[in-house]
């Protein structure tokens, strides 16, 4: 795990050097800087596999890489290198790359079972390329500025490389508070995109020339005819290998056990493989509704050193006040305070720490799918015109729900709907937002709805939102997360399920649950899933009361942009217990924190 960064053009120390030193955080152990063939690379280096200093950059014939990540399969990737000729001089799991890379081009980056963020110079074609992970688990961005390309494993050391002042386009800004993140390659800053996962780019140092390719894809084929009891040994067996493999490691291990399903048997996997497990777990004191009994009962039947940490007011404090700087670029996933605190509790005993993202969108966990279908059968039993008529005479929220529900499901499912359209164009002053195309196809929504929107989410909810939450949080802590559900052959195999395995019995995810069943107390495999439900409701009518008031301040002072007095009315509504708008206003807390942090302009 590290922070790689770069930028093309005669040698220019300083420049490398101000944009590593903006994202040390990700990477303490050691830093490298080098310049080859008109290109500037840097890299910090936080030590997992093979400690020895001076590692980087690695170089192979005529290819020099810097690097982010884990390679998990290297083991045997190596050994069919070594078997061909190949020479190896380290016990790094990195090394692999380039050699692979020269045999088979960009098809080499489907071969890597990990995660990562990659930059290779080719001198002899004169070529930058940058790689990113099948499933989005390590973030790579990239600017064009005066015919350079710049690239870094955060923004803020792009922001550093670039010397005009920060932009945001309007459109793009209503795109997040909708979304709650940007969908495909954009960034809310203008010029900066994001590398989509399983995609990399080869930028052409000679002509300036920059290409963009997709070199991986799930496979979605649900025609399996074997039976439940065959696919649950099989679904055992892929988990147990994913978790050992992301056990690699020659620095500490621990586990987050939240006290769900995913996050639990995980943790039970692991202590198979290391006796002395550390687990980590959040709760919240004075309500009833987080997880903590579970993770308690959870850490006593397979006795792992475990440590809870309280989520409270003031301890989220002093995150929320830094939040613009923490997270990189705007998400609205509240979850975020409570994971950095974790993070930084587990910091204190490990460098590493398995978690379980990619489950809910891999065997459709969340309950939104059951509603989205249920809302489909709903208006199924009129025509479209009397919905129409319907429609007109509904009154307020009750109307944007019937319009989503008699919407085709490719065009109306989101996974967050922050913010309905109606009230989008009531915040934003001329707001202009269209709803953006998302993968998969229309066809697919028609044919499987549920597969559909399980690809939707794992395509952006889970790289834009959840995938980026873990990884900017725990680097703000040099704590390297790993997430065993992203193995790519338990990718395949969830997503070629028929959907009678991810929902039988009124119950979602059941196929893994009968997995976890095998290993875990009934009472967290068979659970209603939860989630990091923080009070925000509740702390933002009291304790972070201010927080809110603070935010109306600064965004009203931005009169051509937003309405101030539909912020108020926002702000009214929810210190009276009128509405919950926890989102609402967590989507606009994080956005006036990143604008003041970067000092950025939305532009008109």
């Amino acid at each position: 795990m590290c922070g790689i960064a770069g930028f093309t053009g005669t040698k220019n120390t300083r420049q490398l050097t101000q944009m590593l030193e903006a994202i040390e955080h990700r990477g303490r152990d050691e830093r490298c800087e080098t310049h080859v063939s008109q290109m500037n690379l840097g890299m910090n280096r936080l030590a997992i596999v093979d400690l020895q200093e001076n590692l980087y950059p690695l170089k192979y014939k005529n290819y020099t890489l810097v690097f982010n990540g884990e390679i998990y399969n290297f083991a045997e990737l190596k050994n069919k290198l070594e078997k061909q000729g190949v020479k190896f001089k380290t016990d790094s799991d990195a090394e692999v790359i380039l050699p692979l890379y020269h045999q088979h081009g960009a098809r080499s980056f489907s071969m890597l079972e990990g995660m990562f963020a990659i930059a290779i110079v080719d001198t002899k074609k004169k070529e930058l390329v940058l790689a990113r992970d099948k499933s989005g688990e390590k973030p790579l961005y990239y600017c064009r500025e005066k015919g350079s390309l710049g690239f870094a494993s955060e923004i803020k050391a792009l922001i550093n490389w670039k010397t005009s002042q920060l932009k945001v386009p309007k459109l793009l800004m209503e795109q997040y508070l909708r979304e709650g993140s940007l969908v495909g390659d954009k960034t809310l800053v203008k010029r900066v995109n994001k590398l989509p996962a399983a995609s990399y780019l080869v930028w052409q140092l000679k002509n300036k020339k920059l290409i963009s390719k997709k070199y991986w894809q799930p496979t979605s084929n649900t025609t399996t005819s074997e039976s439940t009891e065959k696919l649950t040994k099989k679904l055992d067996s892929l988990i147990q290998q994913a978790v050992k493999s992301r056990l690699m490691s020659d620095v500490p291990v621990g586990s987050f056990m939240s006290g769900g399903v995913d996050s639990t048997l995980i943790a039970c996997l692991a202590k198979q493989e290391i006796p002395n497990l550390r687990t980590y777990s959040i709760s919240f004191p004075g309500f009833g509704e987080d997880e903590s009994s579970y993770s308690q009962l959870a850490a006593q039947k397979l006795g792992t050193n475990h440590t809870e940490i309280a989520c409270t007011p003031e301890k989220i404090r002093p995150i929320v006040d830094s939040i613009g700087q923490y997270i990189d670029e705007p998400i609205v996933d509240t979850a975020v305070l409570p994971t950095f605190l974790l993070v930084e509790e587990a910091r204190k005993s490990v460098k590493v720490a398995l978690s379980g993202e990619g489950a809910d969108e891999l065997f459709a966990g969340y309950h939104r799918y059951q509603r989205y279908l249920k809302a489909k059968k709903i208006s199924s039993l009129l025509p479209s015109e009397v919905w129409q008529e319907l429609i007109k005479v509904i009154p307020g929220r009750w109307k944007e729900k019937f319009i989503r529900a008699t919407t085709p499901l490719s065009k109306s499912y989101s996974s967050q709907n922050i913010w309905s359209a109606a009230e989008l164009g009531q915040l934003v002053v001329g707001s202009s937002y269209q709803p953006q195309k998302k993968q998969p196809s229309a066809e697919l929504f028609r044919n499987n709805p549920l597969l559909a929107m399980q690809l939707t989410d794992y395509h952006h909810w889970l790289p834009e939102q959840l995938l980026m939450k873990i990884d900017k949080i725990s680097m703000t802590q040099n704590l390297e997360a790993r997430s065993p559900f992203l193995d790519t052959e338990l990718i395949n195999f969830a997503f070629s399920l028929p959907n009678k395995h991810k929902h039988m019995f009124g119950q979602n995810k059941y196929l893994l649950r009968k997995v976890a069943a095998c290993y875990l107390p009934k009472e967290i495999a068979w659970k209603n899933k939860h989630g990091f439900e923080v009070p925000l409701n509740d702390w933002f009518r009291k304790e972070l009361r201010d927080v809110v008031e603070d935010m109306v301040d600064e965004l009203g002072k931005l009169n051509k942009i937003f309405d101030k007095n539909y912020l108020n009315q926002i702000k009214d509504e929810h210190f009276s217990g009128k509405q919950q708008h926890r989102d609402k206003i967590w989507s606009l807390v994080v956005l006036s924190k990143w604008l003041e942090k970067h000092r950025a302009e939305i532009e008109i």
